[in-house]
């Protein structure tokens, strides 16, 4: 999903549309330079200045078959196993992460004695693996990724400790927010905390299928869905695999009451008519998920913003403001 900058969108009016309908029904790439040791980064690697300490690197991707840029800000102690995955959702700018053009992230967690990651990705892909390629030929194996290539590359060439094994929080936002949930659902041996903030996390419910559906279909390149294998998308689905989500989990979301205090820009009516509905049913998702983990035993911390539409600032004021982040950010140790 994107956030509320990108509303004008085919796909998002049509999304938007779909999630009304379940309230009813239920910086560039610089050119890549050698970088110094003094900078934290190893010789060797193709990594370009950032901004606030952090890099921007070319990982290699395996699986993928090609190179996938992330924004690295290396922890302040040497062999620090903390690690935070940064996960967005729709709205990827300039082959950048929105935590950083959006979210500000490198400002607010700039004290967080941490390894702070923040993968570009790619929209639509759910950060899973998917069963077969894109319309246009492109793998999606960011599971393979995010829980494999990416913390052998962290622990090769950062210095941390197991790549972050066991020390590790997810978050994302949005779309972000089921990846995050599918991931640490598929793989609790390795991520110790998560915060998902206005997601969905059940695609068998018709309204949440639609959801991780729809937005493939409409990305231009991507045009088909995750999942041809109906095996393939349980195992991918967190609602699905409760039993494995043993780490502590906060998930968010608002209800999709417009704050007037927010700068929206020139896109009030986009707030309005598109970011109202949708975290509404953002937050009706959300309920359902949590209900059905606890009603199997998952304990999951619920936060519900009284105010706020599926955006930036709704994002915002809850990691930051209200102190979201550094919670779940404790919870790995």
């Amino acid at each position: 999903m994107l956030p509320i900058g990108s509303f004008r969108s085919t796909r998002r009016r049509l999304y938007g549309a779909v999630l009304a309908v379940s309230m009813v029904c239920m910086p560039a790439l610089e050119a890549p330079q050698l970088l110094p040791r003094a900078t934290g980064v190893p010789a060797g690697q193709a990594c370009a200045p950032f901004a606030n300490a952090a890099v921007k690197c070319s990982v290699h991707s395996a699986a993928m078959n090609r190179d996938i840029s992330v924004v690295i800000r290396p922890s302040h102690t040497a062999s620090n196993p903390r690690v935070v995955q940064f996960l967005g959702g729709m709205g990827i700018k300039n082959d950048t992460n929105e935590w950083l053009t959006d979210g500000n992230a490198l400002e607010h967690m700039d004290s967080a004695d941490a390894t702070l990651v923040f993968p570009a990705g790619d929209s639509a892909s759910l950060y899973t693996d998917w069963d077969h390629p894109t319309a246009d030929g492109r793998v999606f194996k960011y599971k393979t990724f995010l829980s494999e290539e990416l913390p052998a590359y962290l622990a090769n060439n950062f210095g941390v400790p197991g790549g972050g094994a066991g020390h590790t929080l997810v978050t994302g936002i949005s779309a972000g927010a089921w990846g995050a949930m599918s991931l640490a659902a598929q793989r609790p041996d390795f991520y110790r905390s998560v915060l998902a903030m206005s997601g969905f996390y059940d695609s068998r419910m018709p309204d949440q299928w639609l959801t991780t559906d729809l937005q493939s279909l409409l990305t231009e390149g991507v045009n088909t869905v995750p999942w041809f294998n109906l095996s393939n998308r349980r195992a991918a689905n967190p609602s699905e695999n409760l039993q494995n989500l043993t780490m502590p989990i906060i998930v968010t979301s608002a209800s999709g009451v417009i704050n007037p205090l927010a700068d929206y820009g020139d896109n009030l009516v986009g707030a309005v008519t598109e970011g109202v509905p949708m975290e509404a049913g953002a937050t009706v998702q959300t309920a359902e998920f949590v209900a059905q983990a606890r009603a199997a035993g998952v304990n999951i911390d619920y936060r519900l913003d009284p105010i706020g539409v599926h955006g930036w600032d709704t994002w915002s004021r809850m990691a930051w403001d209200q102190g979201v982040m550094n919670q779940a950010l404790s919870n790995i140790g």
